[in-house]
């Protein structure tokens, strides 16, 4: 086990690398083909560890996570591009586990797995996050509502057909009892964590921010990126000045402010307010020296 999931880490980050190399390197006619790359690279990633005897679930994770943080052309588009294709393949999950499931079995093992949900839930979720926790800043309440929120989804369920594919003994057993585990879970847990946020006093109303009308993707051809920045209140001074007499770093330029629920196209004399977002374009190092000068981080 253990060796599997070495070789997973070690292969997963070679192929990261290997992705993040022929994603800037390689010059494909038509867009799209980007995204047919992106999938190439995550099954090759898998196929490849697994027919050296490693994890290719792992190597698949690994390397995401190496492409997530590096820099490469199309990377934002990319992800949303997973992200699409993640929501996609829940629905062809849960779809394909409900017709696995049959509803004598499940409720004929009901109580085995109410018991197993119960000690989850209750004992075994609440020790884990308290002992994960116990050098951590958050308070009593916060750390009560992370031990409750931890919802089961479709990733036990899809294990649990393993031992269907190779005919465990008990193995329709062991299947409906973790689906079972997991309706209770999304049930339960899903409908009481705003309640339980509520009653700890840690629900925060939902910032939802507009859809920008304008959207960066780095394609190669040139140095710059652009990150948003929120002016907060009382830093700097920087609520009622123009933007012509806000003096930012030479090389920022300010493409648009997001006010609210709307988006203003800047000039000269535009009057910052609390709370503005400003959409800046420049190179990474002007870009931190902008964050410094504003006193917020950068949001990419």
């Amino acid at each position: 086990f253990i060796a599997k999931m070495t070789l997973g880490v070690i292969l997963g980050i070679a192929w990261g690398k290997i992705a993040v190399y022929l994603f800037n390197k390689i010059n494909l006619d038509y867009d799209g083909l980007y995204y047919v790359l992106g999938i190439a690279v995550t099954l090759f990633s898998f196929g490849f560890t697994e027919r050296f005897g490693g994890n290719g679930f792992m190597a698949v994770y690994v390397t995401g996570l190496v492409m997530g943080n590096s820099k490469f052309i199309y990377h934002n588009g990319l992800g949303r591009f997973h992200d699409g294709m993640a929501w996609l393949m829940q629905v062809i999950l849960f779809t394909m586990l409900g017709l696995l499931a049959d509803p004598k079995l499940l409720l004929k093992n009901w109580w085995v797995g109410l018991c197993i949900a119960a000690a989850l839930m209750l004992v075994a979720r609440p020790l884990s996050v308290l002992l994960c926790m116990l050098r951590s800043k958050f308070n009593r309440n916060e750390r009560m509502l992370v031990s409750w929120v931890g919802l089961r989804g479709g990733a036990p369920v899809m294990l649990a057909t393993f031992p269907l594919i190779h005919k465990l003994p008990e193995c329709e057993m062991m299947f409906h009892i973790v689906f079972f585990i997991v309706l209770t879970s999304v049930i339960l847990q899903g409908m009481t964590i705003m309640p339980a946020a509520k009653r700890l006093k840690l629900d925060l109303p939902l910032k939802v921010h507009p859809r920008v009308p304008l959207e960066f993707e780095n394609t190669g051809n040139m140095d710059d990126e652009m990150c948003e920045y929120e002016i907060l209140p009382n830093v700097n001074n920087i609520a009622g000045k123009t933007l012509k007499t806000l003096g930012l770093p030479a090389g920022a330029l300010v493409l648009l402010i997001r006010r609210g629920d709307k988006y203003v196209v800047p000039h000269g004399d535009t009057k910052l307010e609390s709370n503005d977002s400003l959409m800046i374009l420049g190179k990474p190092e002007v870009l931190k020296e902008t964050g410094r000068f504003l006193g917020v981080p950068a949001e990419s």
